[in-house]
């Protein structure tokens, strides 16, 4: 029988099911009054479902997490409200998932707030979560156009994990690679391409240290740093060098893959799209055609399972393929492709389909530049 210790709680898929997830949600509220640590572990365990894919069970166990912590702050602020901030953080990551991204906004500003006022008071203790959370706020706010606050949130994270770093480097440079990142991205969406690509050859060179000392913790870390790596390298006109660091980030995501298909599949898509773009750039159209149509099977095989979540990918990837046709002197397959695109995005939800709207203008622009096409009868 798994033995599952109450203070660090993980499961495996085939541990809990959804029923079962419910009942301990439900558990959970029913101790709540009398073994408050004893819930919160219950709650925690449910909250373990979405690592393994059950990404509704897991909402609802953070929401209720979120509103358990809540009653416990309003008898006790000052030993509770750690907890709540960390609960709101864990459901800002799950609303996030599911698409809810103006909700999860939200919940990380509070989840900042509430750790800002905790590092006033004691910024060694509190430090490090504060720096979690502004990450965090940094991906929410670009993901809702927030563009000027979220490369002032990512500026703050990597501020105080480098201060983190100059106090402990062995427990903290890990997270700095994964600011270093984000701070990345959005200095290349600010247009700063010369720091963007200075900042993420910096993570990467972290991130190459780190598997120098154990490979397996890091891999994923690397292969999200050459991506983003390659494409600060294509801004900057290195286009070899952009192809190398993007084929590096496809064959470390086939190793995780190999490893855990279901946890590193999206991943695995997104880099074959990237990579197909390298090509493209550099001028292999056969071959960039070649790796689109493999992530677009991946990224098929992924919205059969859940095409709210993954439909938005899998248009964006056929896009692409539409494009890249087009270059290759196949228009009446690119239109095909585009007009498939074009009904993929009009089939996502209101709330997807908002985050969308430039993408879906632009596959739309596309397809009818494509069907005046003079060489088509």
């Amino acid at each position: 029988m798994t033995k599952i210790p109450i203070g660090r709680l993980r499961v495996n898929s085939f541990v809990l099911n959804s029923r079962i997830c419910s009942e301990l949600v439900g558990l959970a509220s029913f101790l709540h009054s009398t073994v408050p640590s004893f819930a919160r572990a219950i709650i925690n365990l449910a909250v373990s479902l979405g690592e393994a894919g059950h990404r509704a069970e897991a909402l609802a166990a953070a929401e209720e997490a979120v509103s358990l912590r809540r009653e416990l702050v309003a008898t006790n602020r000052g030993a509770h409200v750690a907890d709540l901030a960390s609960a709101l953080n864990n459901l800002a990551v799950e609303l996030a998932a599911t698409g809810r991204n103006i909700d999860a906004l939200v919940a990380e500003e509070e989840s900042v707030g509430l750790r800002r006022e905790l590092v006033a008071m004691n910024r060694a203790a509190h430090a490090s979560d504060l720096s979690i959370s502004l990450n965090n706020l940094s991906v929410q706010l670009a993901t809702v156009g927030h563009h000027a606050d979220a490369l002032v949130a990512a500026k703050e994270a990597v501020g105080f994990r480098r201060e983190l770093v100059a106090l402990n480097r062995d427990a903290h440079l890990q997270d700095l690679a994964l600011s270093l990142n984000n701070l990345a991205s959005r200095l290349s969406k600010a247009g700063d391409i010369e720091s963007a690509l200075r900042v993420s050859e910096e993570a990467v060179a972290i991130y190459r240290e780190l598997l120098g000392l154990n490979r397996e913790p890091y891999v994923r870390g690397l292969a999200t740093g050459l991506t983003r790596l390659a494409a600060h390298l294509a801004k900057s006109r290195r286009l070899d060098e952009a192809l190398a660091a993007s084929e590096e980030a496809v064959a470390l995501r086939r190793e995780l893959v190999e490893a855990d298909r279901v946890a590193h599949l999206p991943d695995l898509a997104a880099s074959l799209t990237n990579l197909a773009l390298r090509l493209a750039e550099s001028g292999d159209i056969r071959q960039a055609l070649t790796v689109c149509r493999e992530g677009i099977a991946v990224r098929r095989e992924l919205a059969e399972s859940d095409v709210q979540l993954h439909g938005a990918g899998l248009a964006t990837s056929i896009l692409q393929l539409a494009i890249l046709l087009h270059d290759y002197g196949n228009p009446v397959d690119a239109i095909s492709a585009a007009r498939e695109s074009v009904e993929l995005f009009r089939q996502l939800d209101d709330v997807v389909a908002q985050d969308l709207t430039s993408d879906r203008r632009l596959v739309e622009d596309l397809y009818g530049a494509m069907i005046e096409e003079p060489d088509l009868e």
